[in-house]
């Protein structure tokens, strides 16, 4: 099996400044306990949302953030080639744009809360296509135009962006799921039969799953439990997975039902659905470990797309490396 790839683009490291003048402060221009946060775009993607902390001038962020990861944006050969399009109008060329915001998210009554403050852009080339890690900014960076006294820069946003390659194995269901189909690879205009895959709804295994999945860090399937009838019927889901000589490889269960935001067919991001991915354990043909636990939601931003939540399940059943989009 040959991977297919993908170029990764992680933005991480983040940390505002903002320079604070006497005059400033008696004007009420901005309070350093209000909090901060970012939209991070990228032409053809969904635009990530997430908070920025406020560091102390002249500090650098703490050991915590340098390392956090903000967003990351996944590019196939595909994205790459129409980000680097070329065009005849300047002002439509690809940036990776990140917008800081002071205030709260979201409005009320039509009304933002919020207010921009500055712009980091940083311009889609061609070494993004090269198939190499790069790290395109580390550091501090000038945000805005506005000045202190003294001359002084304004606002500064601290970052860190790399791009790195990613390959990954792309599968597709060659069928409809009711009918348990077989599951295949994708490369190019190949499909190539890798796992065949069984759907189905069983008490027993529900029960033995669910059992499971309360060892991961206290998760559990559902919050209502018994309370909520729709959200019971919904759960209950088991698909093994087997290879082309028959033996299961993994397996996952819902453990979390897919249920739509109130007034919504939309799952949002606050309140996901959740699958409880397993493997076989040495110990027994029917004996079963916690691998994984997988989420995903359906919601619209600016265009209707899904995320994901994958967390590793580490020895002795808490979780662990977590990765999203």
């Amino acid at each position: 099996m040959d991977p297919r790839a993908f170029m990764r683009v992680s933005v991480g490291a983040l940390g505002l400044r903002i320079p604070v003048a006497s005059k400033a402060v008696r004007a009420g221009v901005h309070d350093l306990s209000s909090p901060c946060f970012c939209e991070i775009r990228l032409r053809g993607f969904p635009t990530q949302t997430t908070s920025v902390p406020l560091v102390a001038s002249p500090s650098t962020p703490g050991s915590r953030d340098l390392h956090s990861i903000a967003a990351t944006f996944y590019l196939e050969d595909s994205d790459l080639k129409n980000l680097l399009a070329p065009s005849r109008f300047k002002s439509s060329m690809a940036y990776l744009e990140i917008v800081i915001f002071t205030g709260r998210r979201g409005s009320h009554c039509g009304v933002s809360s919020s207010k921009q403050i500055g712009t980091f852009r940083l311009q889609v080339g061609a070494e993004w296509a090269e198939g190499k890690t790069l790290q395109l900014h580390n550091g501090w960076t000038s945000i805005g135009k506005n000045k202190v006294e003294g001359g002084r820069p304004g606002a500064e946003l601290h970052l860190r962006v790399k791009i790195e390659p990613d390959p990954r194995y792309i599968f597709q269901f060659d069928d409809e799921t009711a009918l348990s189909p077989q599951i295949v690879q994708l490369q190019g205009n190949v499909r190539q039969p890798i796992f065949s895959c069984k759907f189905s709804r069983d008490r027993s295994s529900r029960s033995r799953t669910s059992q499971l999945d309360g060892n991961v860090n206290g998760w559990s399937g559902s919050h209502n439990g018994d309370k909520d009838s729709e959200r019971r019927d919904r759960k209950g889901w088991l698909i093994m997975i087997h290879d082309l000589s028959g033996s299961a490889v993994a397996a996952a269960s819902m453990v979390t039902p897919f249920v739509p935001s109130t007034g919504s067919d939309c799952v949002s991001r606050s309140s996901p659905g959740a699958w409880l991915i397993l493997r076989p354990d040495s110990s027994g043909v029917d004996s079963w470990q916690p691998w994984g636990r997988l989420e995903a939601w359906r919601e619209r931003g600016g265009k209707e797309y899904i995320g994901c939540r994958f967390q590793l399940v580490a020895e002795g059943g808490g979780l662990g490396v977590g990765s999203g989009i």
